[in-house]
């Protein structure tokens, strides 16, 4: 059975980690946002974004949402939402964490037209740090180049050592 069906365009869904809420991305309103659903019953809808908002993801740990708000590269930011599983969502207030200004993001919501991680980010369980997908320069150039780094994830456990 489908979960969400509707004739707006809904995209980039993701289920909680306690597997009690999908976010996802619509065009419901006429513009971009982020909204909440429970699952998997599909009680109650809320929108998660203000302005503009997409590429929801949650924080592996649970707890937290983030998405990219705003509506066009000169205004984008990284969002986090706390969320709490006992009341009616979203709990708590949102909160800027960067700015993402001169990112341009894909249909796909890559990076430059980068693609990988979906929705060009990852963020770090906690949300201390994030890896964006960000070409030099903001765009990316038919000539650019990939830097494959091997073990990134044990560099990443001894910065946190240090």
């Amino acid at each position: 059975a489908l979960f969400l069906q509707s004739a707006m365009d809904e995209d980039f869904a993701a289920l909680s980690p306690d597997g009690k809420y999908v976010v996802y991305h619509s065009y419901e309103s006429g513009r971009d946002e982020v909204f909440l659903k429970q699952f998997p019953n599909g009680d109650g809808k809320w929108q998660v974004s203000q302005g503009g908002g997409r590429l929801p993801r949650w924080d592996p740990q649970g707890g937290t949402l983030y998405f990219v708000a705003g509506t066009g590269p000169a205004q984008r930011s990284m969002v986090a939402v706390a969320v709490d599983a006992r009341e009616p969502i979203p709990a708590g207030g949102r909160q800027t964490l960067f700015d993402l200004q001169g990112v341009e993001l894909d249909s796909s919501g890559s990076a430059g037209g980068l693609s990988g991680s979906v929705g060009g980010y990852e963020a770090e369980p906690g949300g201390e740090r994030f890896v964006v997908l960000r070409p030099e320069g903001g765009v990316i150039q038919s000539s650019a180049r990939v830097v494959l780094v091997q073990g990134w994830r044990a560099l990443l456990q001894e910065g946190r050592e240090r």
